[in-house]
């Protein structure tokens, strides 16, 4: 590890000393450098040479090419099911550099990311012209995502330009730094669009966190570029998307955050949805705003299907014992059909909250529908659901022999 750290070290010192000769630049003016190609960039600092005749290593690169272009929902080892024994162990050594100095423990990584900043703000050219030229794409992409955070904080317009050119998909994309984050809610749609556009994933992961959208944000606008965007380009992911964009949408218009996060064409960068929306409505509406609400989105859906999993999704997300009582109390039709439908529903979500619905369902009940509903509704006759259930009928008072005729005679608890 330390060996590591020094050759690293040692490939930036002698990056500065061959920079060191050129003028230092002022960023605030300049545009960003030109790109430069992977070898001639690389060829700056020291770095091993390959045989150009090794078939083992041309096949072991083939593999590592394979599993690039395979998305990372669609990989498994079927990638390598037809490598060779002997090619195995260069794989394993190939794979393993690729990693970079994100092997490395924090405080290490810290002193290389100081480094970097430190030729950067000397001769900042040579500095990027080495990062982009950088084998390992992670590393390719921290440091050079480090550098536009710098620039962020003192020249925006020029931070922006460095990503421009430096966070294409086809060089790996580039993740969206925090100083560019922070800035991003006070903007309007379209340049909130232009930023985050210039920040993409090359693979269809995305990461998210709280953005501080300033007071009057034009929500409805933004959801509406995101459409246009998804729609014109089906493919395209973002590094970053904005985690609490329904949640703050909710708290000012529910309804018209609700219209758009529950249509099908909705894009998937809404990273919480529905449960998003029932979480932010059960903090901020009383309970019976909100069973107004459901129940009302329930009578415009057609098919008891559709209808109890818009309730499901509402009750479930935050679960409330008197909520469900007034829901339940106020649900148009049949008592003992609406329970009904709802423990069926319950049958395709398990654990955490949804368990915690189950439980309150089942006290809304008597025990003849218990009884009843349990068999025929509550999901699969597996051992973990005869546990679960086990457990929320004593909960409730049943004894055992009551727990055993419920449930399923050949496998009861």
């Amino acid at each position: 590890m330390k060996r590591l750290v020094v050759s690293i070290l040692a490939a930036f010192t002698l990056g500065f000393a061959i920079a060191w000769t050129g003028k230092p630049t002022n960023t605030a003016s300049i545009e960003a450098p030109p790109m430069t190609g992977s070898r001639s960039a690389l060829s700056r600092v020291p770095h091993s040479v390959e045989p150009r005749q090794n078939p083992m290593l041309d096949r072991v690169k083939g593999y590592l090419r394979k599993m690039d272009e395979t998305p990372r929902e669609d990989f498994s080892p079927n990638v390598f099911e037809n490598i060779a024994m002997g090619d195995i162990p260069l794989l394993i050594e190939q794979w393993k550099k690729r990693a970079g100095f994100s092997g490395l423990d924090y405080d290490e990584q810290h002193q290389i990311k100081q480094l970097a900043r430190s030729w950067y703000e000397k001769e900042p050219e040579a500095a990027l012209s080495w990062m982009a030229g950088m084998e390992c794409k992670k590393d390719r992409q921290e440091l050079i995502s480090d550098m536009v955070g710098v620039e962020a904080t003192r020249n925006f317009e020029y931070a922006l330009e460095l990503a421009r050119q430096y966070g294409k998909v086809e060089l790996g994309g580039l993740d969206m730094p925090s100083e560019v984050k922070d800035k991003l809610g006070e903007s309007d749609p379209t340049r909130f669009m232009e930023i985050m556009s210039l920040f993409p994933s090359a693979d269809s992961g995305s990461g998210g966190s709280s953005v501080d959208f300033k007071e009057n944000f034009d929500f409805a606008g933004l959801a509406a570029l995101w459409d246009k965007t998804s729609a014109e380009t089906k493919e395209q992911h973002y590094s970053f998307v904005p985690s609490n964009f329904i949640e703050e949408w909710t708290k000012t218009d529910p309804q018209a955050a609700w219209n758009w996060v529950s249509k099908e064409s909705t894009p998937a960068m809404s990273f919480n949805g529905a449960d998003g929306f029932f979480e932010t409505l059960a903090k901020t509406r009383s309970t019976a705003e909100i069973n107004t609400f459901v129940i009302n989105e329930m009578a415009l859906r057609t098919g008891d299907d559709s209808k109890f999993d818009l309730a499901w999704e509402a009750l479930a997300s935050k679960p409330d014992a008197a909520q469900t009582a007034d829901f339940i109390a106020r649900l148009p039709g049949d008592r003992d059909v609406n329970l009904e439908q709802l423990a069926k529903r319950s049958s395709r979500s398990s654990g955490g909250n949804y368990n915690e619905f189950k439980e309150i369902l089942l006290a809304q009940m008597t025990v003849e529908q218990r009884r009843q509903l349990i068999p025929k509704a509550f999901g699969e006759d597996t051992e973990h659901s005869r546990k679960f259930m086990a457990r929320a009928l004593r909960q409730l008072g049943h004894t055992d022999a009551e727990i055993q005729a419920m449930l399923s005679p050949s496998k009861g608890e």
